[in-house]
């Protein structure tokens, strides 16, 4: 029997949470951010003197086997004999724990590995040859196809007899996600086993030999046991031999191959999905330490981001390798090697990633958008961080640093201590002002009206440039200031009519970016509201005109799917608007979330009034 106090005296506890976390040292204060609520200053507290832990946000505390039990989610006896043996080094002999799964899945898994097997196993016969030799030209090596387990199904037919001589039934089969009404779904397809992370054969990526117009990546049927979106490829393997659970993420199964090629077996990667909250949260679990390597090109970097910023928000350790552009792993490792293995190791992170892939800026929208996404990551990191990289940013674009951190202090919520430099905090005359205008009511007029798709996209190829270039408007979406090319890709792919949401704000004539969007959000919640539309089913591009008479917005809406031809919007539309916009006034906005820059913090007081529908 474990005594818990012997296995206390034998860690420390800054040893056990640092394994998990990173923590911040300054001075003799120990700090992290708080893993147990949604934290972004560091708020738990670590005392190497007492071996405590404490959250000052949330309240969570403890020592270092219930900081394990809570981050992991396990029972105290199992952190207690997790503590013993991986920190305190002690021989113990760790009571099984319960299976996780019942028999039924079990087989399930076998019969995956089953599957895996008989795939493996065709390649290598006359039937296979095609595969092989494909596989061979894109230069996988006999022992990487083996090792992986990688395969070619050729007959379907003639796997489920061989599941069913097995001893496995119809139903199994068929639960098992590689059959659909007696079909296979992986026929004349090569095949790549996933596992989960206890290890379990659950599913199949696999992809087409021939130009067959089929799908050239198909995964396993969603299930119980396979969901894409918290499950890799090659994990298992990666994490094999491997006790820092260094993992280098990649986009594809060929990049893996390409990573082992140079002799490196961390190479994991999602199965053709965008990298999601589960997913960080896996890794955070394993507690792994990820450097992103995603292809050179544009959709590879806008993706590298993406990732990065989902595996930081987690608590993820996590770099950024700048691949040389239209370059993916593969192709890297084939070319050049010992330049692959460099970069790699010079991996570094968002920010220097931004910065050594800066493109050129043929207008000052492009320079504009490059900062907006720069400053809006960077204000959530630490105040050294901030300078050092707010100083390469001015280097970079030429601008005044004083400027950029200004700007960028600008994006703290209200609540939030500044950590600005005294000469960048704000006059108390200055704030007076801001206050005084606050306190002032505004209205806003709403104006409907429905066009066609095309009509826009007209008006955007004749007049976006321009405006944008004099500095008279902005357009963003959800996520971020859009381009010219970004938007009329949407309208290329835009189907059905197009809801124009016309906001002109009356006695205002500094709106902001930040209480547009906000503006915006609350507007399409409730055009969603009035008809019935899921908020996932709906597209929005925002165009904010700043420099008139009176500050407005062109708010358009459409559906992705299904397409309805009309849009039912009435007076209660107007009525909700005003409460959703009263609302937003009353609470201060999370700029942390928000793609734009603004001046301003607050909505502002704003009264709708509606005007007759166009």
């Amino acid at each position: 029997m474990l005594d818990v106090n012997e296995v206390l005296a034998k860690v420390d506890i800054v040893d056990v949470i640092g394994s998990y976390i990173p923590i911040q040292v300054s001075g003799k204060a120990l700090k992290a951010v708080c893993p147990f609520h949604d934290d972004t200053n560091p708020s738990l507290s670590i005392s190497r003197e007492k071996q405590i832990f404490k959250c000052f946000s949330c309240g969570t505390g403890g020592n270092a086997i219930t900081f394990v039990q809570k981050y992991e989610q396990i029972p105290f006896k199992e952190a207690l004999e997790k503590v013993a043996v991986e920190f305190a080094h002690m021989d113990v002999k760790r009571e099984p724990i319960k299976a996780k799964y019942d028999p039924q899945t079990m087989r399930l898994f076998q019969l995956h590995k089953e599957v895996s097997a008989y795939a493996n196993y065709c390649l290598h016969t006359d039937a296979g040859k095609e595969a092989l030799k494909y596989l061979s030209d894109r230069r996988l090596s006999m022992e990487q196809i083996d090792n992986s387990m990688i395969g070619y199904i050729h007959d379907g037919a003639k796997l489920y007899d061989f599941l069913i001589q097995k001893g496995y039934t119809d139903t199994e089969i068929e639960r098992s996600g590689v059959f659909q009404d007696k079909r296979c779904m992986f026929a004349k397809r090569i095949v790549f086993p996933i596992q989960n992370s206890e290890g379990y054969d659950c599913g199949f990526t696999s992809r087409r030999i021939h130009d067959d117009h089929t799908v050239k990546y198909l995964n396993s049927r969603e299930s119980d046991l396979f969901q894409k979106n918290k499950l890799f490829y090659h994990l298992t393997a990666a994490l094999n031999n491997n006790p820092k659970r260094s993992l280098i993420l990649v986009e594809g199964t060929m990049d893996v191959s390409g990573l082992e090629r140079i002799g490196n077996t961390q190479g994991i990667a999602s199965l053709g999905t965008a990298l999601t909250s589960e997913h960080a949260e896996l890794l955070k679990k394993l507690r792994s330490e990820i450097t992103i390597c995603y292809d050179g090109d544009a959709a590879g970097r806008t993706a590298a981001v993406k990732s990065y910023r989902v595996l930081r928000d987690a608590g993820v350790s996590v770099k950024i390798a700048v691949l040389p552009k239209d370059m993916d792993p593969d192709e890297y490792s084939l070319q050049d090697p010992e330049q692959f293995k460099a970069t790699l190791a010079n991996a570094g992170n968002l920010y220097d990633f931004y910065l050594k892939t800066m493109p050129s800026f043929p207008s000052y929208a492009d320079k504009h958008a490059f900062i907006l996404n720069y400053l809006k990551d960077l204000v959530k990191e630490d105040v050294l961080m901030q300078e050092e990289y707010t100083n390469q940013l001015s280097e970079a674009v030429h601008m005044n640093p004083s400027v950029l951190k200004e700007r960028m202090q600008a994006m703290l919520p209200d609540d939030q201590p500044q950590k600005a430099e005294k000469s960048l905090k704000e006059s108390p005359k200055k704030a007076a002002v801001k206050a005084d205008k606050r306190g002032q009511a505004k209205k806003a007029l709403l104006k409907q009206t429905v066009k066609n798709k095309m009509e826009f996209k007209k008006e955007v190829t004749k007049n976006f440039d321009r405006l944008v270039e004099s500095n008279q408007v902005i357009a963003f979406d959800q996520d971020r200031v859009l381009e010219r090319s970004d938007i009329l890709e949407k309208y290329l792919f835009t189907k059905g009519p197009v809801l124009e949401t016309q906001v002109t704000v009356l006695e205002d004539k500094e709106l902001c970016d930040f209480r547009a969007q906000a503006i915006c959000e609350e507007a399409v919640k409730v055009i969603c509201n009035e008809n019935k539309i899921p908020k996932a089913n709906i597209n929005y591009i925002a165009y904010l005109h700043k420099d008139t008479a009176y500050p407005h917005i062109h708010l358009q809406v459409w559906q992705k799917e299904p397409y309805l031809s009309k849009y039912a919007v009435g007076n209660h539309f107007f009525q909700q608007l005003q409460q959703q916009i009263d609302e937003v006034m009353n609470k201060p906005l999370d700029l942390s979330k928000n793609p734009l820059i603004a001046e301003e913090m607050n909505i502002g007081d704003i009264s709708v009034s509606p005007i007759t529908i166009g």
